[in-house]
């Protein structure tokens, strides 16, 4: 708990008496954020929530998140996506969430988006870069505050776990909805989170940290290349 202290700590810091823009999809991870984000005093929160109609249980989500913020006097933007095709479903969804998620910050002239990706999130982008290839900065993985146009994306998660999130929704008794599709190995993401990443969690102990310290580094060399 004290690392979420901490992290309670600089949530406040960063986002002193500012309107955030929230991206729930009711998971585990997104929850837990919005846990977070209600011990603040300093923040105004907006819900932003996306129903992409690809479960059973997808209705039941939005339902349970629209009560949720009802009962404690949070705004909700809910957007429902429809799907004629499952082809680069993954990519094509994470285009129009963001689209959505715009223009909700447009709409409340909100300066951070904020996220629930944390690090074991970061480990399995880097992965897929190395798999496939991308820029020198790309390799670092996922930027905890990214500018994007006229707003930032803020993911105050992100050095941290999925374990160390699994024991904070369990002391917090915090509700959330699984997403069955995240145990499947449909998709490159999910067959290296579950064959590869637990390996080498086993081999260090301290991965996280050290996956901490390569992406500075590469932060680092790659501000260093820019210049010149």
């Amino acid at each position: 708990m004290s690392n979420f202290n901490q992290i309670i700590t600089n949530i406040q810091k960063e986002l002193n008496n500012s309107t955030v823009v929230v991206a729930v999809s009711t998971g585990i991870d997104s929850m837990v954020l919005l846990d977070l984000l209600l011990k603040l005093n300093n923040v105004k929160i907006i819900v932003a929530h996306v129903n992409h109609h690809k479960r059973t249980q997808s209705d039941e989500e939005q339902t349970f998140i629209e009560k949720f913020c009802c009962e404690r006097k949070i705004k909700c933007y809910v957007k429902e996506l429809f799907f004629e095709s499952s082809a680069n479903f993954q990519e094509t969804a994470r285009i129009k969430r963001y689209e959505f998620f715009e223009e909700v910050l447009k709409k409340e002239t909100a300066k951070y988006l904020l996220t629930a990706h944390h690090a074991t999130d970061n480990l399995e982008t880097i992965l897929i870069r190395l798999i496939k290839s991308t820029s020198h900065k790309g390799y670092a993985g996922i930027e905890k505050l990214q500018k994007k146009g006229d707003y930032i994306i803020y993911r105050p998660l992100l050095d941290v776990s999925k374990k160390d999130i699994c024991e904070y929704q369990k002391e917090q008794n915090i509700e959330y909805f699984n997403d069955e599709s995240n145990d499947q190995d449909d998709y490159l993401r999910n067959r290296i989170r579950h064959n590869i990443i637990p390996e080498m969690e086993k081999e260090n102990p301290s991965l996280y940290k050290a996956i901490e310290i390569y992406q500075e580094h590469i932060l680092e060399t790659n501000k260093l290349l820019f210049k010149e």
